[in-house]
């Protein structure tokens, strides 16, 4: 694939939220043509295919226009959308590593199964992103706690927004289990995005 891209399934709901926003009034067209590209704008006219991979470019600008228009940047509502689409993705069923994740507790068995289960999540990252590298283990730094790297030579242009939603992500997960843990991140360079999870070992 030679450009950055993503799935359908994440595109469309941000066009459906969009569209909503312009049906709604709170969204005119004159603010949309300033904010958005051609091609972008043809993304809202068109019916998003959950299976194709679409430009990542036009995606982020309008995960940016929802997100400053939606929820003036507020990471929390960026969250909530990520909690969402896992409750999206659970009920459609689709997702082995999702299925395997459900049937766990709250509390793993040990660490090392915290690894195992991570990285098949992890392995839903290549399923919705083309351009970033996904990477699990335990925080050299921070005994107990999970790490989620994304990395690679494009990651910087990993949009901040999704920053939030994988944390709403992950918290999803955590709470289907029982759990009260909650993820956190960080960009600790352009290039690379850390998402932490305390364990709980039982």
């Amino acid at each position: 694939m030679s450009e950055p891209s993503v799935k359908g399934l994440l595109l469309g709901g941000v066009v459906v939220n969009v569209q909503r926003l312009r049906e709604s009034g709170r969204l005119g067209t004159d603010a949309c043509e300033a904010r958005l590209s051609r091609a972008a704008l043809l993304l809202l006219d068109e019916k998003v295919d959950p299976g194709r991979w679409y430009p990542l470019a036009e995606y982020a600008e309008l995960l940016d226009l929802l997100w400053d228009v939606e929820a003036g940047r507020d990471p929390e509502y960026m969250r909530e959308k990520g909690r969402a689409w896992a409750r999206k993705l659970y009920d459609a069923n689709r997702y082995q590593q999702l299925a395997y994740a459900d049937a766990s507790s709250g509390a793993i068995g040990s660490p090392e199964e915290a690894v195992r289960q991570g990285r098949l999540i992890a392995s839903l990252i290549d399923t919705f992103w083309s351009f970033v590298e996904a990477h699990v283990d335990l925080d050299p730094e921070r005994p107990g706690t999970l790490r989620l790297v994304l990395s690679g030579r494009l990651a910087r242009l990993f949009p901040e927004a999704n920053r939030f939603t994988t944390e709403g992500f992950l918290n999803h997960m955590v709470e289907r289990g029982g759990g009260s843990q909650r993820a956190t991140s960080e960009r600790p360079a352009l290039d690379r995005v850390e998402f932490r999870l305390a364990l709980r070992v039982g």
